[in-house]
């Protein structure tokens, strides 16, 4: 039997070694860039969710109805009908704030249910009949109505006086309103225009 001096299996083989360690680089190379493009796409979404609660986010006042004293000499607390305005978020009210002519009034959960502001520092919130609001869960969902209840049994607003009110949600657009009390006090709830 004759034997053959050819080299060039062995040639292959070494070849076929480099050939598949460049494939396995490869794949833990595509791993690695594809993982990374997964993060930094579910980063950028929270990112873009984030920018859009900030931008969106606010409460819009549907109504507002003054409320007199028994006399109905003057205005003794004004509620205020909100929903959130569309494309926003949910909101927590235990990070909303009212302010009152420079006064801050902060949630108080135990004043939901017609409770007005107490000592002038917070504010209660009713849901109207026809919102699935859940007081016991604190948050405010896109076409939930509530109503925010503003004291001002211990200053009084005049008929035909100024009232300003901003409402700050805990992220995105403040609210500021100027609401202008009715001149004319001939029922004890006033829907004020």
């Amino acid at each position: 039997m004759r034997r053959i001096n050819d080299r060039r299996a062995e040639m292959g083989v070494g070849t076929l070694i480099i050939f598949i360690a460049l494939i396995v680089v490869a794949a833990v190379a595509a791993t690695t860039m594809i993982a990374t493009t997964d993060d930094m796409r579910e980063q950028a979404d929270s990112t873009g969710k984030a920018s859009m609660d900030a931008v969106a986010t606010k409460f819009v006042i549907s109504k507002a109805v003054a409320n007199t004293d028994p006399t109905r000499s003057v205005i003794t607390s004004v509620d205020l009908y909100c929903r959130l305005a569309p494309g926003s978020g949910p909101m927590d009210l235990k990070y909303v704030t009212i302010m009152d002519s420079n006064v801050n009034l902060s949630y108080n959960k135990a004043l939901n249910s017609h409770a007005v502001a107490v000592c002038g520092s917070s504010f209660g919130v009713d849901s109207v009949p026809s919102s699935e609001w859940d007081a016991d869960k604190q948050t405010i969902r896109e076409g939930d109505m509530v109503v925010f209840t503003i004291d001002r049994s211990s200053a009084p607003l005049a008929p035909g006086a100024t009232l300003l009110l901003k409402i700050i949600p805990e992220y995105g657009s403040a609210l500021s309103q100027t609401i202008v009390m009715p001149s004319d006090l001939h029922m004890e709830h006033v829907v004020i225009p």
